[in-house]
C-alpha cells in the first residue's frame, strides 16, 4: 500500500490494474482516475495512467504523468523506464537516455533498459555507445531476438558488416519467428553483394509472411542487384500496394527503373519518394542522376543542389554536379564540384571516375589514367571506370590494367552492362595490340549484350527517311526561300557517328573565330517542339510543312538564342551533332546563310569504327551488323536528296583527304565558313578545349593514317555488313 493510501484506494487501484492487464483499458482508465481524485499524489495510479497515455500514442501526456510518478517515487525503475518510453517516442532521445540510465542505476541487472537505451542512443546517432548498450542488453538477455537485430542494425551503420550478420543470425538464432531479424540479415547480404543469398533469405521470409512490405521492398532492392529488373519492380510495387506511404520503397523504385534504362519512370518515382518524404537527400540526388540521363541538366543541378542543402556532407551529389556541369560545357565548375566531392569522399570511386574522365575531356591523359585506376582501386567492379581507362591511351598487350579486366570478367558476380563495358575495354586494348581475332571476339560480345538494351526500330528508318525525301522537296524550299535567320554563327558538321567530325570540329575550333560546342541537343529539341510550336496534328517531319515567313525566325531563335549564349563573342559556333544529317531540310529552311559541313568516311570504316564503339547514349542501330548497313544505306539516300534539293549548300570533306592532304583540306573548310586562314587550324591536336565525344583521344593527336582502311583486317567478320552495304 503506498504512503497515505487508504484500504478503499488501494482496493480501487487494484481493480484498475487488473483491468489494465486483461486489455479493459477504459475501465482502467477510469480507475486510475477514481484513485487519484482520493489521492492526487498516488505515485502508482500515475505511472499506470501515463503508460496508458503511452499506449495510446499521447506522449506528451504521458510524459507529464510519469514524471509526478518519479517525482513522488523516485527510486522506482520500473517508473524512469517507462518515462524514457515515452520520451523516446516523442523524438526526445537525450531525455530518454538519461530516464534509461536512472532505471539502470535502479536496476542495474534488468535487461530492458540496456535495450532502451541502445534504442535511444541508435536515434541520436551515438552509434558506438549505443552497440555498448545493447551488448549489455545481450549479455543480460541472450534470448532477445529483438536486442540482437538492434545491435546488428547498429553495427551495420559503422561498418561492422561481418559482426552486423553474426547479431542477426543470433536473432534468428533466439527467436526463428522473428521476421525483421531476417530482413536485417538479407539487407547485409545486399550489402556483401551475396545477392543471391539475399534473395532466398527474404523469399523465405515471404513464405511466412507475405504481408511484409519491408520484405518485399528489400527483395526488390536484391533483384536489382542482380538486373533482374522486371521481378525487382514487381515485388517493389507490392510493397508499395501494402504499405503505400513507403519513400524508400519509392526510391527503391526509381533505382530499378533506371537499371532498367526508363528514367522517365525513374523520375516519377523518386518525385513520389519525395513527395512523401521531402527532406529525403538520397531521393533527390537519385532524382538528379535520372534528369541527368534525360538530359534534363539544369534541373538535375537542381536536384543535386537540394541534395546537398539537406546534408552539407553528402559527397555524391557534388560528384554529380560534376558530371551534369560537364554536359552543360561548364568544365572549370564541374571540376571545382569533383574536388568538393573528394574532400568530403576520398575514398568515393565515382568521383574519382569522374575526375579521370574531365582530365580526359581536357587531353590530361596520363593524370586521366591514374584517377581511373584509382577509381577501380577502390571499386573494382566500376566497369566504367576499367573501360575509360582504357580509352585513357594507347594499351600495350599484357598490360596490368588489362590483366585486371581479364580476372573480373570472370566473376559470376558481374551484371550485363558491367561484362558490356568489360568486353569493349578488351576490345579495344587488343585492337590497339594489333590482335584482331581477340579484338572481334570481345568487341562482338559487347555489342550482343547491348543489342538487349538498345531498341532500333528497323522498321520505321526507311519510311521516316522516306517522309523526310517527300515533304523537304525542290517546291518547300522554293516557297521558303530567305524566310528564316540570316545569321551566319551555325556551323553544322555533321554525318554518321564515327566519319570523323569530331576532327573537322577541333579543326574549326582551333580557329580563334570559332567556338567548338559539341555535340548539341537543341536542335533535336526543336523537332520534338516544333508541332507544338506551329500548331501541328502531326509530328515532325509533317509539322515543317507549317513552317512559313511568319514564324520562321521566332522558330529559328529557339535554337540560335541558347547557340549564341554558349560563346557571344564568336564568329562562328560550331554544332557537331552527327545526327543532324536528318534536319537538314530544316536547317535550310530556318538558317539561310549558316554553314552546314557533311564529312564522309569510307562506308566499311566507318561501321567497323561505330560497331567498335560502346555509345554512351543513342546510335542504337551500331550494334548489330545488318543495322548498321541499312543505317548507312540509308543516310546515303538521304544525303543524295540533300545534294539535290539543295545545290551548293553542302561543303562535303572526305576524312581519308583529310588524313592525306591535311593543310589543302583545311583551308578550304576554313574558307567555306567564311574566315580567314589561320595556321593554328594544322596544330589542332594542340587546341586545348573540352572534347566529350568518343573521339577525345584521338582529336589530341597529329593525324595518323592507321585508321584507314582499318576494316580489312576484320574482314573476315564483315560478311552481314557488306551484304546489307550492298557490297557482297
Amino acid at each position: 500500500m503506498s504512503a497515505g493510501a487508504t484500504p478503499d484506494t488501494q482496493e480501487a487501484f487494484g481493480r484498475a490494474l487488473e483491468a489494465h492487464k486483461a486489455g479493459r483499458l477504459r475501465e482502467a482508465q477510469a480507475g486510475y482516475r477514481t484513485v487519484l481524485q482520493a489521492k492526487p499524489d498516488h505515485a502508482p495510479a500515475l505511472h499506470y495512467l501515463g503508460l496508458l497515455a503511452h499506449q495510446a500514442e499521447q506522449n506528451d501526456l504521458a510524459v507529464s504523468l510519469i514524471r509526478q510518478a518519479t517525482a513522488i517515487d523516485g527510486a522506482n525503475a520500473l517508473y524512469h523506464y517507462n518515462l524514457a518510453e515515452s520520451y523516446r517516442a516523442l523524438g526526445h532521445h537525450d531525455d530518454a537516455s538519461s530516464g534509461y540510465r536512472q532505471a539502470i542505476l535502479l536496476e542495474p541487472e534488468w535487461a530492458d533498459p540496456h535495450f532502451g537505451l541502445g534504442n535511444a542512443l541508435y536515434g541520436s546517432g551515438k552509434l558506438d555507445l549505443a552497440i555498448l548498450a545493447y551488448r549489455t542488453a545481450t549479455d543480460l538477455a541472450p534470448g532477445d531476438a529483438e536486442a540482437w537485430s538492434n545491435l546488428g542494425n547498429a553495427l551495420m551503420d559503422t561498418g561492422a558488416r561481418e559482426d552486423a550478420e553474426a547479431s542477426y543470425r543470433k536473432a534468428i538464432a533466439a527467436d526463428p519467428d522473428y521476421l525483421f531479424a531476417q530482413v536485417n540479415l538479407g539487407t547485409a547480404l545486399v550489402s556483401a553483394k551475396r545477392l543471391e543469398e539475399a534473395v532466398e533469405t527474404f523469399e523465405r521470409v515471404l513464405a511466412r509472411d507475405e504481408t511484409l512490405a519491408e520484405a518485399h521492398y528489400n527483395l526488390g532492392n536484391a533483384l536489382t542487384g542482380l538486373n533482374r529488373t522486371d521481378h525487382a519492380i514487381a515485388s517493389i510495387q507490392r510493397a508499395l500496394s501494402l504499405k503505400p506511404d513507403f519513400p524508400e520503397a519509392y526510391d527503391a523504385l526509381g533505382l530499378a527503373y533506371r537499371t532498367r534504362r526508363e528514367p522517365m519512370a525513374a523520375v516519377e518515382a523518386f518525385l513520389k519518394a519525395i513527395a512523401q518524404k521531402p527532406r529525403f537527400a538520397e531521393a533527390h540526388f537519385n532524382l538528379g542522376g535520372a534528369l541527368v540521363e534525360l538530359r534534363r541538366f539544369a534541373d538535375a543541378l537542381n536536384s543535386f543542389d537540394a541534395a546537398i542543402a539537406l546534408d552539407a556532407e553528402y559527397a555524391e551529389p557534388h560528384n554529380g554536379k560534376a558530371g551534369a556541369l560537364s554536359q552543360m560545357g561548364r568544365l572549370d565548375e564541374a571540376l571545382v564540384a569533383v574536388e568538393r566531392a573528394l574532400e568530403l569522399d576520398a575514398e568515393l570511386a565515382a568521383a574519382h571516375y569522374t575526375k579521370g574522365l574531365l582530365l580526359q575531356q581536357l587531353g590530361r591523359f596520363e593524370e586521366a589514367l591514374e584517377w581511373q585506376r584509382q577509381a577501380v582501386a577502390l571499386n573494382p567492379e566500376l566497369s566504367e571506370a576499367h573501360y575509360h581507362m582504357v580509352l585513357s591511351h594507347r594499351v600495350k598487350a599484357g598490360a596490368e590494367d588489362i590483366r585486371r579486366i581479364e580476372a573480373l570478367l570472370e566473376s559470376a558476380s558481374l551484371s550485363d552492362r558491367q561484362r558490356m563495358n568489360l568486353h569493349f575495354a578488351l576490345g579495344k586494348a587488343a585492337d590497339d595490340a594489333g590482335s584482331a581475332e581477340t579484338a572481334w571476339r570481345h568487341f562482338h560480345a559487347g555489342n550482343e549484350l547491348k543489342k538487349v538494351e538498345a531498341h532500333f526500330d528497323r522498321d520505321n528508318l526507311t519510311p521516316y527517311v522516306s517522309n523526310l525525301i517527300e515533304i523537304f522537296d525542290p517546291a518547300y524550299f522554293a516557297a521558303r526561300r530567305d524566310i528564316g535567320d540570316d545569321s551566319q554563327v551555325p556551323v553544322f558538321v555533321l554525318g554518321m557517328p564515327r566519319s570523323g567530325t569530331t576532327l573537322v570540329e577541333q579543326v574549326l575550333a582551333s580557329h580563334p573565330a570559332v567556338h567548338g560546342a559539341g555535340e548539341l541537343e537543341e536542335l533535336g529539341q526543336l523537332v520534338s517542339d516544333l508541332p507544338g510550336i506551329v500548331g501541328a496534328s502531326a509530328d515532325y517531319p509533317h509539322a515543317a510543312r507549317l513552317i512559313d515567313a511568319a514564324n520562321a525566325r521566332p522558330i529559328a531563335a529557339h535554337y540560335l538564342e541558347p547557340l549564341r549564349a554558349r560563346a557571344p563573342n564568336a564568329a562562328r559556333i560550331t554544332d557537331k551533332m552527327p545526327g543532324n544529317f536528318l534536319r537538314i531540310g530544316l536547317i535550310a529552311a530556318l538558317f539561310p546563310k549558316a554553314r552546314i559541313v557533311h564529312v564522309r568516311r569510307d562506308p566499311l570504316d566507318t561501321c567497323l569504327s561505330c560497331y567498335f564503339q560502346h555509345f554512351g547514349r543513342g546510335h542504337h542501330f551500331s550494334y548489330d551488323l545488318g543495322n548498321l548497313g541499312l543505317y548507312y544505306r540509308e543516310y546515303e539516300r538521304l544525303m543524295a536528296h540533300w545534294r539535290a534539293v539543295l545545290p551548293g549548300r553542302m561543303f562535303e570533306i572526305r576524312y581519308e583527304d583529310m588524313v592525306t592532304d591535311q593543310e589543302a583540306q583545311s583551308r578550304a573548310l576554313i574558307a567555306h565558313c567564311g574566315l580567314e586562314w589561320d595556321s593554328r587550324c594544322l596544330a589542332f591536336h594542340e587546341h586545348e578545349r573540352q572534347v566529350r565525344t568518343a573521339s577525345f583521344w584521338q582529336v589530341r593527336q597529329p593525324l595518323y593514317a592507321s585508321s584507314v582502311g582499318r576494316w580489312k583486317a576484320y574482314e573476315a567478320h564483315l560478311a552481314p555488313l557488306k551484304a546489307a552495304l550492298g557490297l557482297a
